[in-house]
């Protein structure tokens, strides 16, 4: 699925969960999609500065500081798993971190 600005809250959510395992499956792509799928929900809950959302009729609570981790681990991982994704980052290996503070409205 391709991530716009027309997927709602709750495509966001599905995709978040279903890709969260990625560094138990050792799937890369999941990785990327799970970055992607949090970082838009993140700018969601920045926008909207509602921490809790409705999904399928569920209140949900969604958490942008762990979500803000998450992304900085997803990262790290792509780094130390995904060699073309270091090679187009410029990164040689190790951690790094992700900072989202300058996504705050």
């Amino acid at each position: 699925m391709t991530i716009t600005h027309e997927t709602t809250t709750a495509e966001l959510h599905a995709l978040y969960v279903e890709n969260q395992n990625y560094d138990l499956d050792a799937d890369t792509a999941a990785c990327r999609m799970f970055i992607r799928a949090a970082r838009a929900l993140h700018a969601q809950i920045v926008k909207s500065k509602a921490k809790r959302v409705q999904i399928d009729g569920v209140p949900v609570e969604l958490d942008a500081a762990l979500i803000e981790r998450q992304i900085g681990d997803a990262i790290a991982y792509l780094n130390g798993n995904d060699p073309a994704f270091r090679k187009r980052s410029g990164r040689s290996g190790g951690t790094f971190i992700y900072d989202m503070s300058g996504i705050r409205e």
